[in-house]
């Protein structure tokens, strides 16, 4: 049997034909010595074309950005547990089925991994502690804080849930924001600080844990 090479990657959103993504990879295959190749896809909607790559023999994987991460689920064959907690994809990978030996298009979800791993870089560095990408906070020893809502905020929201960050405060101006956060994460400790005057009383009770705090970082430009 001809086992395909699965040489192809690509970038599904819109837009990314500005994306730094293509130089990068296929920078680490050339080094590698490989024939793969990693390229953007240009589309805002999920096409019969589109699925048609991710469905072929050479598809290797693909990274999937705005405006598709929801969407694009319900055209895979499996969810991972992380993009399903999410409630987003941001990458496919093809996954051999033992059972049935049918090659599956499986959705799951890295960036909460990049999202707890920079807080636990950066609470190393600030409190001089070696903190293990495993590690987590016994309850009540540290709270969160996320400021924002948009479609990094239930990344953000699931890391700081997987660390042990309880409550989980959240500041965000959109309420409808807010309410989708409240809908994917039921049984978290989510609490909406609404203005800045709440925000300062409630953080300030006696007896509150240290607060462990994410915000947008206005300074990037994609």
């Amino acid at each position: 049997m001809v086992v395909p090479t699965r040489d192809k990657h690509y970038l599904f959103g819109y837009p990314v034909l500005h994306s730094a993504s293509p130089a990068f990879h296929n920078l680490i295959f050339q080094s590698m010595n490989t024939n793969k190749t990693y390229e953007c896809w240009s589309t805002s909607r999920i096409t019969q074309e589109m699925m048609d790559v991710v469905r072929s023999p050479d598809f290797g994987g693909s990274s999937v950005t705005m405006p598709m991460k929801v969407t694009v689920m319900k055209y895979l064959d499996e969810i991972t547990p992380e993009a399903r907690a999410v409630g987003a994809v941001n990458t496919i990978v093809p996954v051999l089925d033992p059972s049935t030996g049918i090659m599956k298009a499986v959705g799951t979800n890295t960036d909460y991994l990049g999202v707890r791993n920079s807080l636990l870089r950066q609470l190393s560095i600030q409190v001089n502690r070696t903190f293990s990408p495993s590690n987590t906070f016994p309850p009540g020893q540290a709270a969160a804080l996320s400021i924002g809502g948009g479609g990094a905020a239930r990344s953000a929201v699931y890391a700081m849930h997987t660390m042990g960050l309880a409550p989980i405060y959240l500041m965000n101006r959109d309420q409808s924001e807010i309410d989708a956060l409240f809908e994917c994460f039921p049984g978290l400790p989510l609490v909406h600080l609404k203005n800045i005057a709440q925000a300062e009383k409630e953080l300030a009770e006696p007896g509150r844990p240290p607060i462990v705090a994410i915000r947008p970082n206005e300074a990037y430009t994609p």
